[in-house]
């Protein structure tokens, strides 16, 4: 499919910026140039692999825009406006596999929430009013909820470390169950795990590193002896609980219609402290979700840790597929993101959630329904 037919992506973008508008937001622009500093702080070095690096002159590194959400949410908090609509469009760029048939640039239609007395009630408003943007496509609609594995980890008989650890990679499903294996694992008590493990002074330490060579890199020697001594922490810690892993693994294995997975939350929402408040806020939401007219006896439930490359996401996650052309990307996908705010400097207690719409997808969905 070409990037623009005949300008039926410009239209179709504008149609859905249009909506979002006539249901109250406003209207706002980012830069396609990002400054680094912040993706790097909110995703880690990771998103160097997945974003275009540049520089301009006299500038520091600079991202091709990856994601609208980061630069939208900084524009918001420099406003000092605690509730606030907002929607936006524009192309974003994310570097794909060699082999893979994503495109590396493509278009976003977006909305945004901030604020709101009632979290369940704006996940409703945001979720069916992207839901009605897409009418009349023939998509399903799936939801999660990762605040329930989320819950789940910090229920854990383990480090506060360990805990950090996993709570990262949530979405790196290949990775949090690489870190799940390796912290069942018996104690590591190698030498150096031993050496790291004993009341020693800074002096020392530091003495012992630099035995080795001279500091090479951007680290100071008290970044260093954070991590070794983090390290040897790790290393010594107590292998996870097999029943509470049993916990997670039944959680991340729960997907299928709403009303299975319901029933399958409901058998291990006792299983680890934290859970039970989890589990009653994705029953409280279906409520919110039919009370703004969803039928959410035909939405599916699915691991929500799954369903994004970009992660900020922390709670409430959704997105919108085809069913008949499953190859396809998600024409839409959303989620909750309150801990993002609180990462960029906003008040404790601030909420937001938002959701994209990729005009591309829905126009070949338009046209494939036509055939």
């Amino acid at each position: 499919m070409q990037i623009d037919r005949n300008g039926s992506v410009r239209r179709a973008t504008e149609k859905f910026v249009s909506y979002f508008e006539s249901r109250g937001a406003t209207r706002i622009e980012t830069d396609i140039l990002q400054p680094a500093e912040t993706l790097l702080d909110v995703y880690g070095e990771d998103i160097r692999a997945r974003a275009y690096v540049t520089n301009r002159a006299g500038d520091n590194e600079l991202f091709l825009r990856p994601d609208f959400t980061v630069p939208v949410l900084k524009q918001h908090l420099s406003r000092e406006s605690k509730f606030a609509k907002y929607t936006y469009s524009g192309k974003v760029f994310r570097k794909q596999y060699r082999d893979s048939r994503r495109p590396s640039e493509y278009y976003q239609v977006g909305i945004e929430y901030f604020g709101g007395e009632n979290e369940l009630a704006v996940d409703a408003v945001v979720f069916s009013t992207i839901a009605e943007a897409l009418y009349p496509l023939r998509v399903r609609a799936g939801i999660g909820d990762l605040g329930i594995l989320l819950s789940a980890i910090d229920g854990l008989s383990t480090t506060l470390e360990r805990k950090t650890a996993l709570r990262r990679h949530i979405w790196r499903p290949q990775k949090f169950r690489q870190l799940v294996s390796r912290f069942m694992r018996p104690p590591n008590t190698s030498k150096v795990s031993d050496y790291f493990s004993r009341e020693i002074s800074r002096e020392q330490f530091e003495e012992r590193i630099l035995e080795n060579g001279p500091i090479v890199g951007c680290r100071g020697v008290d970044e260093v002896i954070s991590r070794l001594t983090s390290k040897s922490r790790d290393n010594m810690a107590a292998p996870l609980v097999e029943r509470e892993v049993n916990v997670i693994n039944k959680l991340l294995a729960i997907e299928g219609p709403i009303s299975q997975a319901l029933d399958d939350l409901e058998r291990v929402r006792s299983s680890l402290p934290g859970m039970d408040h989890a589990v009653q806020r994705v029953h409280d939401r279906l409520g919110a979700l039919e009370a703004n007219g969803v039928d959410v006896s035909q939405l599916s439930y699915e691991p929500g840790f799954r369903q994004t490359t970009l992660e900020y996401y922390g709670g409430f996650v959704f997105r919108f597929v085809s069913p008949d052309y499953p190859q396809l990307p998600p024409v839409a996908q959303g989620g909750r993101y309150d801990g993002l705010i609180r990462m960029l400097g906003g008040e404790a207690g601030s909420s937001a959630v938002g959701g994209v719409i990729r005009p591309e997808i829905a126009i070949e969905l338009a046209d494939t329904s036509l055939c």
